[in-house]
C-alpha cells in the first residue's frame, strides 16, 4: 500500500524512506538541543543569560536556523547525486528481481551425467530461441507470403480455364470441330 501511494507521487519507495528517516533524525536533533538549552546558555555573558525570555528565542532562533541549513544541504547532496533517481532505479531492479525469483536457481544433483545433462538442456533451449528468432520465424514469414502467391496463381489457373473452356463451348469452337 505505501509503495502504490508513492508510485503514484513518482517518488521512488527508499527515497520517501529515507525523507522518513532524515525528518526523524531532526526530530531527535531538535528534542536533544531543548534538552541542551542550559548548556547552550552557559556560554553566553552572563548578563544575557539572566534574560530567560531572551535566550529561550537566541536558542529557537538558532536551532531553526541550524535546522534549515542541516535540511538544504542534505536537500543539495540528493540532488548533486541525483539520489532519487538511483535509488528509484534501485527499487526497479529489486522488483526485477523479484520476478525472476521466482524461477529457482539451478543446483547440481550430483551425478555427473545428471548435471551435464542440466547444462546441455539449457544450451539446447538457448541454441533452440535461438534458430527459431533467427530461421524459422523468418521462413515462416517466406512460408506464408509463397502460400498466399500459391493461392494467388491456383486462382488464375481456375479462371483461365473456366475461359477455355468458354471458348470451346462456344458455337463457332463447335463448327471448327
Amino acid at each position: 500500500m505505501e509503495e502504490q501511494a508513492h508510485k503514484n507521487t513518482g517518488k521512488s519507495v527508499r527515497y520517501a524512506l529515507l525523507q522518513q528517516c532524515q525528518e526523524k533524525s531532526k526530530q531527535k536533533w531538535r528534542k536533544l538541543q531543548d534538552q541542551r538549552r542550559s548548556d547552550f546558555s552557559s556560554v553566553l555573558p552572563e548578563a544575557i543569560r539572566k534574560d530567560k525570555n531572551f535566550v529561550s528565542q537566541l536558542h529557537k532562533q538558532l536551532m531553526a536556523d541550524i535546522d534549515q541549513a542541516i535540511g538544504e544541504a542534505f536537500q543539495d547532496r540528493f540532488d548533486e547525486w541525483n539520489l532519487s533517481s538511483k535509488l528509484e532505479k534501485l527499487d526497479q531492479i529489486e522488483e526485477d528481481c523479484k520476478e525472476l525469483a521466482i524461477q529457482n536457481a539451478w543446483r547440481p544433483s550430483g551425478t555427473p551425467k545428471d548435471d551435464l545433462a542440466a547444462h546441455c538442456t539449457q544450451r539446447y533451449l538457448d541454441e533452440h530461441d535461438k534458430l527459431d528468432n533467427d530461421v524459422f520465424k523468418p521462413l515462416k514469414h517466406d512460408v506464408t507470403d509463397l502460400l498466399a502467391e500459391v493461392q494467388v496463381m491456383c486462382q488464375k489457373v481456375e479462371e483461365n480455364k473456366s475461359e477455355i473452356q468458354t471458348i470451346l463451348d462456344h458455337p463457332l469452337a463447335q463448327a471448327a470441330k
